[in-house]
């Protein structure tokens, strides 16, 4: 039996099928039915339709008409999206539904206007055959055939309109001042005021509760020298005392001076002489260290009412008698080419026991009134840790470690919110969830990092600024993290 037609059908067919999809995204309906019909309309009508306008005879068969609508259509669809991308709609939903539309009803109009001019028997036509095979065999495998084909048109269909569930995530950012991701305040004056804002969507599928918290990092750096500067320390000690100091060297030099002061009425100073560690005070002198000093190296000068002694790396070195009185103009780094780290100062002498474990890394507070870190990292102020007096650095420049360290950490505060899960459309232009403006200002010199840290639930409770150097690995704790890097000098 044999079903033809004699007007063509298959391009009126399409015109109700864009009808139809226009009228659902119109309405704003999904699901399975807009995948229905948006899928036949992206990868096949308007290909077939242009094939419809160039052979509206019988010179191509139907199987050429359905491999050559698929291949036109995949190249048709993206060079309208190439051009609407030129333009100020963009790339969108709705824009590009009218193009492909207009595209539809225009092209299919000027086929069936080709189509018209041809003699009838010329026509290209819709014929469907239907005939089964009179053997049995045959007429089996054929219903089988059948049956296997809308099967797979509905697992296709079941598949598109049941996605594989995404990635559950959580988007976390902070932004500039202004709402876009620029004009981060990096450079501030102590005290000054900044704002960034937080923001939070939640992708996660459910309904979540979550905790922002913002802590100041500062991490490790040092000192350098090219030979020419020097840090000039506000240190005025006197009677018994102990000081030290962490150096490397960059080069040999013959001569040269790492803490240069007075000592009573005498010169003082502790340095590199001949390739050796040399301590000298007015004309007395202990050497020690000799080698390669381009590694780091422990050097303590320990005073008491008798005698001044030298140690390198922990272990004794000597002593020169001595009863000078008082300790001032400390001068670090003078004619130095090297780097220079942590120089402390106590009130008391250090044993050997004391000096050796500092040497460890396990440091001595007992009689400990100055602890210049370096670790300001920014500027040419450096603050004393202890009792916050501030150090001027000349001609000096900031060195930061390849594996650098968080040294301390301070807590600013927390924010606590619920967000319900929202779904993710690449149909529409992205949206904020949740976003906050944090105001926050800085009391203290030297370059950090300003830590969003985000978790899921409730966290513990911390004291506003106050100082928890044993949280300084708590930024491998969060859920999802963000940080902005801030230098703050002086006013």
């Amino acid at each position: 039996m044999k079903i033809e037609f004699d007007k063509p059908i298959d391009i009126y067919l399409f015109f109700v099928w864009t009808a139809i999809l226009d009228l659902l995204i119109l309405l704003n309906i999904k699901g399975i039915v807009r995948i229905i019909f948006g899928l036949p309309f992206v990868i096949f009508i308007p290909g077939y339709i242009f094939i419809f306008l160039l052979f509206p005879d019988q010179e191509i068969d139907i199987i050429e008409r359905i491999a050559l609508s698929f291949g036109l259509s995949i190249a048709i669809v993206p060079l309208i999206g190439l051009l609407l991308n030129y333009t100020p709609y963009g790339i969108r939903l709705t824009p590009i539904m009218v193009c492909l539309s207009g595209f539809v009803y225009i092209v299919g109009l000027l086929a069936i206007w080709r189509w018209y001019r041809l003699k009838e028997k010329e026509r290209y036509k819709i014929a469907i055959y239907i005939d089964l095979p009179k053997d049995r065999v045959e007429r089996v495998l054929t219903i089988a055939l059948l049956v296997s084909i809308l099967l797979s048109i509905t697992l296709l269909i079941y598949i598109i309109s049941t996605p594989r569930q995404g990635e559950k995530f959580t988007e976390f950012y902070i932004l500039g001042p202004a709402g876009k991701a620029e004009g981060y305040p990096t450079h501030l004056k102590i005290n000054e005021n900044a704002s960034i804002i937080i923001g939070i969507v939640n992708h996660e599928g459910k309904k979540l509760n979550y905790t922002v918290e913002i802590w100041l990092l500062q991490y490790s750096s040092f000192l350098s020298f090219n030979g020419n500067g020097y840090v000039k320390l506000p240190i005025n000690m006197e009677k018994n005392f102990s000081i030290e100091l962490w150096v490397k060297q960059n080069s040999n030099v013959s001569n040269q001076s790492y803490v240069s002061a007075k000592l009573g009425k005498k010169e003082f100073w502790l340095g590199w002489r001949l390739g050796c560690i040399v301590l000298a005070v007015g004309d007395e002198m202990i050497m020690a260290g000799c080698g390669n000093l381009s590694e780091w190296h422990q050097m303590v000068v320990s005073k008491d009412s008798n005698r001044i002694s030298l140690y390198v790396d922990g272990l004794f070195i000597g002593e020169i008698p001595e009863d000078s009185s008082y300790l001032k103009d400390v001068y670090l780094g003078v004619g130095l080419n090297g780097s220079i780290n942590n120089f402390r100062l106590y009130n008391r002498v250090l044993n050997n026991s004391e000096i050796k474990q500092n040497y460890e890394g396990n440091i001595v507070t007992y009689g400990l009134i100055s602890w210049w870190k370096f670790n300001e990292g920014y500027g040419n102020i450096t603050v004393d840790s202890v009792n916050g007096e501030k150090g001027v650095i000349y001609g000096g420049s900031w060195e930061y470690p390849e594996n650098r360290t968080v040294e301390d950490s301070w807590f600013m505060g927390k924010i606590e919110v619920s967000l319900d899960s929202i779904p993710i459309n690449i149909e529409k232009e992205w949206e904020p969830q949740w976003e906050y403006n944090y105001t926050f200002n800085i009391d203290k010199i030297g370059r950090f990092k300003l830590a969003f840290l985000l978790f899921i639930g409730k966290t513990e409770e911390f004291e506003i600024w106050k100082e928890y150097p044993e949280e300084v690995n708590r930024i491998d704790e969060a859920y999802r993290e963000c940080h902005l890097w801030i230098s703050v000098g002086e006013n």
